[in-house]
């Protein structure tokens, strides 16, 4: 996959291309039905599947979930994903004043045009663009017409009567409903960073954990604990664990960042330094404070067996 960082550095050519507009944050289902389409077309008209995306998104800029934590997919997960479902060239345009200002037509002229050399645009029904969303799909089907690329438009895809949308994913990670978000999703949330020296606590219970560090603006499903999958670098073995989320003392002075704790069942290895990649699957439980050591115990170990039954269920789906 091509990638250019910068609209300034998307080189001058003949390439035609079919482009995808939006943050795709989270490169959800809906996102994978936008690319489809623009797959379709590229097939009709002999050009190449870009997607056009921002950095920082909007949502940072404006600050419109109120939040620190909002990104699904940060840029390098983003590019990766993308570059997995086939797309020929990935631009992702700094998101700055002189863009922000720009007015609709002259974000087409100048944009999609001279830049992008777009033969088609395809876009969400909801796509706003311009100085101050000034722009809907109404705009860019004329202005479409105005200067020589077609529109094509797609209606929200929705479940169970709802928006397949980023913000609604954001929504049900907070809330720690990880298996309603992975529906929209179209695959397990994760979450990568790197294991970092804890306590131990966990080693002296019998159920070692893997200290996970993750820096905002990455979201952190809601606290509790999941059964999930990690993968650490260099093996590709995904292995079940029973992953932990919530506020510990042992980390209470570092404001700027989250820690999960994973005990990966089975492993014996030493994972500090190593780069891991953490997958929610499903919520098991609130957190809760025990009085007693025992009852701490007792309550790991059955946590631990739902996370094996869990993913004996995964292996049975994989089968079937």
């Amino acid at each position: 996959m091509n990638y250019y960082l910068g609209l300034e550095n998307v080189p001058c050519g003949l390439t035609r291309r079919v482009v995808t507009l939006g943050a795709f944050d989270g490169v959800h289902r809906g996102h994978r039905r936008l690319l489809e389409v623009a797959s379709e077309a590229a097939r009709e008209t002999g050009a190449e599947v870009s997607v056009l995306t921002f950095e920082p998104t909007p949502a940072e800029v404006f600050g419109r979930l109120g939040r620190p934590d909002i990104r699904l997919t940060l840029p390098e997960e983003r590019r990766n994903l993308l570059a997995s479902l086939g797309v020929d060239t990935l631009v992702v345009a700094k998101f700055d004043e002189t863009l922000r200002e720009m007015l609709p037509e002259d974000f087409a002229r100048e944009v999609l045009v001279k830049c992008m050399r777009a033969a088609v645009v395809v876009a969400s029904e909801t796509h706003t663009f311009g100085r101050g969303a000034s722009g809907d799909i109404a705009t860019l089907s004329r202005l479409g017409c105005d200067f020589g690329f077609q529109v094509r438009v797609l209606p929200l895809l929705e479940s169970n009567g709802q928006p397949v949308s980023s913000t609604r994913i954001r929504e049900l990670l907070w809330a720690g409903r990880v298996e309603e978000a992975n529906g929209l999703l179209g695959r397990m949330y994760s979450c990568r960073g790197k294991v970092v020296k804890g306590r131990g606590r966990g080693a002296t219970l019998g159920f070692p954990t893997a200290n996970l560090r993750v820096s905002p603006p990455k979201l952190v499903p809601g606290e509790g604990v999941y059964a999930g999958l990690v993968t650490l670098d260099g093996t590709g073995d995904d292995l079940p664990a029973a992953i932990v989320v919530g506020p510990s003392p042992t980390f209470r002075d570092h404001d700027d960042v989250r820690y999960l704790e994973a005990h990966v069942l089975d492993f014996a290895g030493e994972a500090v330094g190593s780069e891991i990649t953490v997958r929610f699957g499903r919520f098991l439980r609130a957190q809760e404070r025990f009085a007693r050591r025992e009852d701490l115990v007792r309550q790991i170990a059955t946590d631990v067996a739902a996370v094996r039954a869990w993913a004996r269920g995964l292996g049975s789906a994989a089968k079937a």
